[in-house]
C-alpha cells in the first residue's frame, strides 16, 4: 500500500508510506520550484525591459547631455569638517 488515508473530526490526512512514493513527490516539487523560477525569472526579463523603455524617452536624454561634467563633478565635490 502506497499511502494511507484517515478521517478525523471531518479532516482527511494522507500519509505517504511508500519510499518510492515519497522520492517522487520530493523530485516533483523540486522541478516544479526550478520550473517556476525559471518562469519568473523570463517573465521579469521580459517585462523589465519593457517598462525601463518606455520611461525614458528623448527629451529626458537631451536633459542629461545638457549638463556639463565640470558642473557634475564640481557639485559632488565637498569637504566634511569636524
Amino acid at each position: 500500500m502506497m499511502a494511507t488515508l484517515t478521517v478525523d473530526k471531518g479532516y482527511v490526512f494522507a500519509e505517504i508510506t511508500h519510499p518510492i512514493a515519497l522520492f517522487g513527490i520530493s523530485c516533483l516539487t523540486v522541478v516544479g520550484l526550478i520550473l517556476l523560477s525559471l518562469l519568473l525569472a523570463i517573465l521579469y526579463q521580459v517585462f523589465a525591459d519593457s517598462f525601463t523603455s518606455s520611461n525614458f524617452n528623448d527629451d529626458d536624454q537631451e536633459q542629461l547631455s545638457s549638463y556639463s561634467t565640470e558642473s557634475l563633478t564640481r557639485r559632488s565635490n565637498f569637504e566634511i569638517s569636524v
